[in-house]
């Protein structure tokens, strides 16, 4: 378990069973899968849409598709953001 008093801060220590208390240590979690799902209460740089969509194509971290339609076209008609 990794964690810290302040979420912002870089300051954090980790525990476990095996190895105990170490304030040098890093945690690092992989999660994969075809049936995985992400849900976040926050996530910085994206601005939300009003209403739920599913990725159905992207290339990368390139978004393409929200529910078969061009990324585009979803964040134009939304948020008004003009293709750059």
């Amino acid at each position: 378990m990794s964690c810290s008093d302040d979420i912002t801060s870089d300051d954090s220590c980790v525990f476990t069973k095996a190895y105990g208390f170490s304030e040098t240590a890093i945690v690092i979690v992989f999660y994969g899968g075809e049936d995985y799902h992400v849900d976040s209460i926050k996530v910085t740089g994206w601005k939300p849409l009003g209403r739920e969509f599913h990725v159905t194509k992207s290339q990368g971290s390139l978004l393409q598709e929200l529910d078969g339609i061009p990324a585009y076209d979803v964040y134009y008609k939304y948020l008004n953001i003009k293709n750059d």
